[in-house]
């Protein structure tokens, strides 16, 4: 599967704005190309053509794997109401949980780029926490008004 997020997550990281000029310039414009490009390479040649430390390569890579939370939408399924996070790594297939302002919450369904939730019927808005591995990821939730609730 081919990553094709923006290398813009080295903000994140400590690329700046020169090395994101070095990296357009060689056509590397995506996590998957920059993963691609320092996957069995020599460390010192990758540094060399790139113009940028293979520390802070590892260290924007390291960033763009882990979980990141980018919104969340309601989703109505008869009378249930689910919430679907959307992100970035938030699934390693194996171990992903949630927490709802701070309870934990069923796992319906989890993606690299979705995870599907069913909140407890006390939850209205709050904090929303990934946890991949022995990664987390923040975020905030609401789900409004229940439909047919009294104002």
């Amino acid at each position: 599967m081919s990553d094709d997020r923006s290398t813009a997550y080295r903000r994140a990281t400590e690329l700046d704005d020169e090395d994101q000029v070095r990296l357009d310039r060689l056509g590397i414009r995506t996590v998957g190309q920059l993963r691609r490009l320092s996957e069995g390479s020599n460390a010192d040649a990758v540094e060399s053509y790139v113009g940028i430390s293979v520390d802070r390569l590892r260290s924007a890579l390291e960033a763009a794997s882990r979980p990141s939370v980018s919104g969340q939408e309601v989703v109505v399924r008869g009378d249930s109401r689910l919430l679907r996070i959307h992100g970035a790594n938030l699934s390693d297939g194996i171990s992903t949980e949630v927490r709802l302002a701070g309870d934990p919450v069923e796992v319906v369904e989890a993606r690299k780029n979705t995870v599907l939730v069913r909140p407890l019927a006390h939850h209205d808005e709050g904090q929303i926490e990934v946890h991949v591995g022995n990664h987390k990821a923040n975020g905030w939730f609401r789900l409004g008004r229940r439909p047919g609730a009294a104002p």
